[in-house]
């Protein structure tokens, strides 16, 4: 009997076929790792050609057989164990249970541009009232001295006016002015001086009359007599209804007093701030 070897091209798998074997099939075998078929005797490995039982020395060695036949087996024993088929493990039934319920969350809304717009705006608006708020207390506490101001004046009389308040009239003394004064004896009237002046308001604005306070000394400077006349007499009859002096129009002031005696060689007027309740 005449046996060869062949090795499978798929696989690689090594078989022992005989003549009688591959005769029969036309040389075609199939492999029994892989059911590949193909033409045994176009892939004999190299220096196996068919040997006999009687020469088993010619060709290959018994032991080159018998390891190609171990590594065909072997490749067969794992080919079948890798398909095997396989049985899926039994899955252990889940046991139900019930998921705690969940308390919702309040969800916070981030602000956005417009949101901030609105909260600067917002702001912007608070601190120009809070800033109006401490403008307007001050010029309240102080109208008395700000409403002197011309400038402001018209603003403090559009509230005064609307509010029933009353504004401070204006004073600057210092702008009312003495001229042309002029003291005589009086004709055919002993013991009497007449007192002759022009008061001048060189404000802006009319104010209030001054008293005139007017004041004899003697040769060495002592006073000998002095006193404070209000307006109301010195003022000339037609003049006294006027409430106040009218800025840069000469008022005439006239009076008539005592004559202090010869040693009243010197004379002052001076004109002085009378307080409201004194006139």
């Amino acid at each position: 009997m005449i046996s060869g070897i062949t090795r499978c091209p798929a696989c690689g798998t090594t078989f022992r076929v005989s003549e009688e074997q591959l005769d029969a099939a036309e040389g075609r075998v199939r492999c029994g790792a892989c059911d590949q078929v193909f033409d045994a005797r176009a892939h004999q490995p190299a220096g196996s050609a068919p040997q006999t039982a009687a020469s088993p020395d010619a060709g290959i060695s018994q032991n080159y057989i018998d390891e190609m036949l171990f590594e065909g087996e072997a490749a067969a024993a794992d080919q079948d164990a890798a398909t095997e088929p396989f049985t899926p493990a039994p899955i252990a039934p889940v046991e139900s249970f019930t998921l705690p319920p969940i308390a919702p969350q309040p969800v916070e809304m981030e602000r956005g541009p417009v949101a901030r717009r609105w909260q600067h705006l917002a702001w912007t608006l608070a601190c120009l009232l809070a800033l109006l708020g401490l403008v307007g207390q001050y010029a309240w506490h102080n109208r008395d001295t700000l409403a002197l101001d011309p400038r402001l004046r018209p603003a403090y009389a559009l509230v005064c006016e609307r509010i029933g308040c009353v504004l401070p009239s204006f004073r600057d003394f210092a702008r009312i002015r003495s001229e042309a004064l002029h003291i005589r004896p009086a004709p055919g009237r002993p013991g009497l001086l007449l007192v002759d002046a022009l008061l001048s308001n060189h404000a802006p604005f009319a104010q209030d009359f001054p008293g005139m306070e007017i004041v004899f000394s003697d040769m060495r400077g002592r006073v000998l007599a002095s006193r404070l006349f209000l307006p109301h007499e010195y003022l000339d009859p037609q003049d006294l209804p006027l409430a106040a002096m009218p800025p840069r129009e000469p008022v005439s002031a006239h009076l008539e007093i005592v004559d202090p005696g010869e040693d009243a060689t010197n004379y002052q007027l001076y004109l002085r701030e009378i307080p409201p309740a004194a006139d």
